[in-house]
């Protein structure tokens, strides 16, 4: 038996949205929090202003040491509850699910709201915590904030910076004449089109670091996560594809993409999230397919994430995207299929077949246009 091909997570012409290119979203320093020694910090506070759109906050901390962080609540003005951990936190139950999801994180937490029109932003105070898994130890968490209140147009552009690591016979010299690379172009803006959502300007450059590191990714070691940490300070309302030979993973899958998130670092470059990763090993054969890989990982860096996880134990928070769970296992391998969920056709299943599954639903629209890299 072959090894599965996966997509992890981890255009057609598109009239030009009400954001001007050169208004990129200002970053806003929320300050330095320091947890507790079980590793939750203080309230972090958040201003939402009276015309945000979409917030998106990215929190460091100091001596990472494979430490995995994620957020332990978030609540708003009037002190109730915007999100809260579903693992861990003790008001879960009393709480109830909400439409927001935040995963777990290496490195970088990235978090954006809202992930879904059920849970709408407003005016004010808000504040949040950050749990970060310190082993007992106090960490320093430092956070940033880049707020979106430029209007969100019915149709959107996204800019995209191609990078090119090692690919045999492209690179940014010839890639504007490659038919393989613009009809990646076009396929993915095709694929987006469903969802208010077209390829804008777009931009070639070749690696300047160490392509011989690079050009074969190791998913289970950090170098995704070194080479998202190239990507520009000044990215502004671009997001960054790195095409490279091939991803590898120990488990053997044939891995095609892996984007940072979801979502990734809107707007902000240098982080461990600001980018993403394609395999372009087949590019010249099935330009198509690497095209639905790009779309799919732009998406979770823009915010939406895998309509339903591989093992059925977790969903979007969109109300409009079918739910499957592992109940639905009929093969019995922890794995779902396409065939055995309602949401197998969609670009964001955990595992979309080639050249079937690039449907968009209107709340996943919703989403991808108000990220504050969409414009």
């Amino acid at each position: 038996m072959s090894p599965p091909r996966i997509l992890l997570a981890l255009t057609a012409a598109l009239a030009l949205g009400a954001c001007k290119k050169d208004e990129v979203p200002e970053q806003e320093e929320l300050g330095t929090f320091t947890t507790d020694t079980g590793g939750l910090t203080e309230d972090i506070p958040v201003d939402v202003s009276p015309d945000a759109q979409s917030v998106f906050i990215g929190c460091e901390w100091n001596d990472q040491s494979g430490d995995v962080a994620t957020v332990w609540e978030i609540k708003k003005p009037d002190s109730s509850y915007f999100y809260v951990n579903q693992e861990w936190h003790p008001d879960a139950a009393s709480a109830g699910n909400k439409p927001m999801r935040v995963g777990n994180h290496e490195e970088y937490l990235p978090i954006l709201m809202p992930v879904s029109p059920q849970a709408t932003l407003s005016q004010g105070a808000w504040s949040m915590r950050v749990w970060v898994a310190t082993g007992g130890k106090k960490r320093e968490v430092s956070c940033t904030k880049v707020e979106r209140t430029a209007e969100v147009p019915s149709t959107a552009l996204i800019d995209v910076a191609f990078v090119f690591v090692g690919i045999d016979g492209i690179n940014a010299g010839n890639a504007e004449g490659n038919d393989a690379v613009q009809g990646l172009i076009t396929s993915m803006g095709n694929i987006w089109a469903d969802a208010g959502l077209g390829v804008g300007d777009v931009s070639y450059s070749d690696f300047g670091g160490d392509v011989n590191r690079f050009a074969v990714i190791d998913n289970d070691s950090t170098e995704p996560y070194d080479l998202y940490k190239t990507v520009p300070d000044d990215v502004g309302r671009t997001i960054t594809i790195f095409l490279v030979q091939e991803i590898t993973s120990g488990d053997g899958a044939i891995i095609e993409g892996v984007a940072a998130g979801p979502p990734g670092a809107a707007t902000i470059g240098g982080t461990a999230k600001s980018g993403m990763i394609v395999a372009a090993d087949s590019l010249a054969d099935d330009a198509s397919r690497v095209a639905q890989v790009a779309a799919h990982e732009g998406a979770h860096f823009l915010g939406l994430f895998h309509t339903t996880e591989k093992d059925g134990r977790a969903n979007d928070p969109l109300s409009d995207t079918p739910a499957c769970s592992g109940s639905d296992d009929a093969n019995g391998d922890g794995r779902l299929a396409p065939s055995e969920c309602g949401d197998g056709s969609n670009l964001m299943f955990w595992a979309p077949p080639a050249d079937s599954a690039n449907s968009l639903s209107d709340d996943q629209g919703w989403v991808l246009r108000r990220n504050p890299a969409a414009r």
